[in-house]
């Protein structure tokens, strides 16, 4: 008699959880605009290290738009950038750029060479500034940090071009759409990874992140990338 009952709780229980669950989704559905957002998330300038790197020069949108790859935010200068808005996207910002030489001579010209271990029959790597020293990898970089940093300082103003994003223009052609996809909800850290898709993916932000692609011409394509916000940023399984 216990056991009928409890059974018949426990179905009355899981209905009444539906039932929430149900006047939950239609709540949400009526006033959308307050469970999800659209916005522009950040940024990134890339380009093709075989043919020219990118120098960006490191203004006022970079407070706003935080740089998040190996790169010295108080840097006065960035070889390309991948950063993150820190509260709503400028409706419209502008990026400071030069090209510069491709990867190899980059090298050649500031940091000097990289001598691999398989090459040279020793246990390390060696490294060799541009004026002839043997030095640790670090300092090897360090130097070659600051000779390139000299180098940039002293290009002239014809040697820096500008690009405007207009992002309010670029946001509103997805305002109301739905991104590829569903965003991810739980993930179980098994392995690789367990993902399991939302349970409410209307309630889910959708973003749009801007890849930013300029050439050893300094032409430059924008790739937009419009896509779910995860609902566990911070699961390194996400």
């Amino acid at each position: 008699m216990q056991s009928g009952l409890a059974q018949i709780y426990k179905l009355i229980k899981e209905r009444f959880e539906v039932l929430k669950r149900l006047g939950f989704i239609c709540l949400c559905s009526v006033f959308l605009t307050a469970c999800a957002s659209t916005y522009v998330e950040g940024f990134d300038v890339d380009f093709d290290r075989d043919e020219a790197l990118i120098v960006v020069k490191n203004t006022d949108i970079f407070k706003k738009c935080i740089p998040t790859n190996s790169v010295d935010v108080n840097s006065e200068y960035f070889i390309g950038v991948h950063c993150i808005f820190e509260g709503r996207a400028p409706d419209e910002y502008t990026i400071t750029y030069a090209v510069w030489m491709n990867d190899d001579e980059d090298t050649k010209h500031f940091y000097g060479k990289e001598i691999w271990s398989f090459d040279s029959g020793l246990d390390e790597n060696t490294y060799i500034t541009i004026d002839g020293r043997s030095v640790s990898r670090d300092e090897w970089m360090e130097h070659g940090e600051l000779n390139r940093i000299e180098a940039i300082s002293n290009l002239p103003d014809s040697a820096w071009q500008t690009y405007t994003i207009d992002s309010k223009n670029r946001l509103e052609k997805y305002k109301g759409k739905t991104p590829d996809g569903q965003p991810s909800g739980i993930t179980i850290p098994i392995g690789w990874g367990i993902f399991m898709p939302s349970f409410f993916p209307w309630l889910q932000d959708r973003v749009l992140y801007l890849d930013i692609n300029i050439d050893k011409n300094g032409k430059v394509e924008v790739e937009e990338n419009y896509h779910w916000k995860n609902e566990l940023p911070d699961n390194p399984y996400a």
